[in-house]
């Protein structure tokens, strides 16, 4: 099993937490990023470009009939994404008193049966 490499240019952009739709070659069985198999849709790769990846170049994997891997580069740019956030006046609501953390605890458990 060989692997063929697409050098000199990342042709996708993707940032971080975001989603790249990449064109497969023909040939192709299955596509990998980051150790996880991708979603293909008529040859083209969804790949999900998870929030925590670092910016810079990273490779889909793409596994072809052949038994060779063909590498695409993509170029995962940093995402800047707006804060949100929520202010609980109940505190109990955040973090349970442990009577009501034992409560969740035994419904949680009954729900599961």
């Amino acid at each position: 099993m060989g692997a063929i490499t697409i050098p000199l240019f990342a042709e996708y952009d993707a940032v971080n937490g975001g989603v790249v739709a990449v064109n497969l070659p023909d040939g192709a069985k299955y596509a990998v990023f980051n150790e996880q198999r991708q979603l293909i849709v008529n040859d083209i790769a969804i790949v999900g470009i998870p929030f925590e990846q670092e910016p810079g170049e990273a490779q889909l994997h793409v596994h072809l009939e052949s038994d060779d891997v063909e590498e695409i580069p993509i170029l995962i740019k940093a995402g800047k994404y707006p804060e949100q956030h929520i202010t609980i006046e109940n505190e109990d609501l955040v973090t349970p008193p442990p009577e009501t953390l034992e409560r969740i605890r035994n419904e949680s458990a009954r729900m599961r049966e």
